[in-house]
């Protein structure tokens, strides 16, 4: 009986014998702005990430830092969950994959969303601690 399930990234190989490719995207770094959240007609929830990496090169006895904007699209409760606790500035690592647009403009589509900072973290634990004690008993 055949496996219906998807062969690991190493063998990724399609039925006429062709590598597919790898597309996975991992990034951590900073974030440029509040996020933008938009529905589409269908009421799904969008959340718009402009994330900051830097790259560091030594050239001439100095230090170079270049930094490099990254587009992010999230959705659904993860969407909803960034909009609410993120901020301009807030370290977070994204896992995900790349897709291109019709106008060569590429964008990470996110599959996990990983906050890192403190502060984040802190606005979430207090957010959950104050559902908790409003929930009646």
């Amino acid at each position: 009986m055949m496996s219906t399930e998807a062969p690991p990234l190493h063998l990724s190989i399609s039925k006429e014998g062709v590598m597919n490719g790898i597309n996975k995207i991992f990034l951590a770094g900073n974030l440029g702005s509040k996020p933008q959240k938009y529905k589409n007609k269908n009421g799904k929830t969008f959340s718009f990430l402009k994330i900051a990496t830097h790259r560091f090169s030594y050239v001439d006895g100095r230090w170079n830092k270049r930094t490099l904007w990254h587009s992010v699209l999230v959705s659904g409760k993860k969407a909803e969950i960034c909009d609410k606790y993120l901020d301009k500035g807030a370290p977070l690592a994204i896992e995900g994959f790349l897709q291109g647009t019709e106008d060569n403009q590429n964008t990470i589509v996110a599959e996990d969303v990983h906050f890192l900072g403190l502060r984040t973290m802190e606005a979430i634990s207090t957010h959950k601690n104050k559902e908790t004690s409003d929930t009646p008993s």
